[in-house]
């Protein structure tokens, strides 16, 4: 049985090699296609989120860059030269994020009566709530402000669930980074969060 098994083998050596080689060729195209498929996936996210930021649509919730290194390099030189100056190496990044963010509070207040500052005499007015303090002080007609605004900022990376259509028509799984800001004041003018493929 077993030589009649190995004299069929050699009978058909040159039939098993061809199999072996077809397959090998197979699943090579097979696994370059499905890393080919999920390189546009991650192409065509970064370029919906470009679109997404130049639009301005939304600021508070944007979808998240998905680079390669070689790509931030390119696209970002500010960021690489930012992380030289903060003294990290790219290379051991994993994500970035840049929020920008605007407060404008109006102060009503009135400037009291003078007093005297340093012995100069001086007048001066403050304001303060929960997330501003402002303190004005003028002396001899030269004025000297001090504001500080408060903030605190949540920033969120979480995944959009996929609707059947989307599932079916094969659609980028989408990760969107949501920021809530909780000063009243302060609204938020720019929001990216690039996260880096290695």
């Amino acid at each position: 049985m077993i030589t009649t098994i190995l004299a069929w083998l050699k009978a058909k050596k040159a039939v098993l090699i061809g199999i072996i080689v077809i397959s090998l060729i197979a699943l090579g195209f097979y696994f370059g296609v499905k890393l080919f498929r999920s390189e546009m996936k991650r192409m065509e996210n970064n370029y919906l989120a470009a679109i997404e930021q130049l639009r301005g649509d939304n600021k508070e919730q944007q979808r998240v860059y998905e680079l390669k290194l070689s790509e931030v390099k390119n696209q970002f030189p500010e960021l690489k030269q930012q992380l030289k100056d903060m003294d990290i190496k790219l290379k051991n990044v994993v994500s970035i994020e840049n929020v920008n963010t605007e407060t404008k509070t109006e102060i009503n207040t009135h400037i009291r009566d003078t007093i005297m500052y340093d012995t100069v005499p001086a007048r001066v007015a403050t304001y303060k709530d929960a997330w501003t303090d402002f303190k004005l002080i003028e002396i001899n007609n030269d004025l000297k402000a001090t504001i500080v605004t408060k903030d605190s900022i949540v920033c969120v990376l979480n995944r959009v669930r996929r609707d059947f259509g989307q599932w079916w028509r094969r659609e980028p799984k989408q990760v969107r980074n949501t920021i809530k800001n909780f000063n009243p004041n302060s609204t938020i003018t720019y929001n990216r969060l690039i996260t880096i493929d290695k």
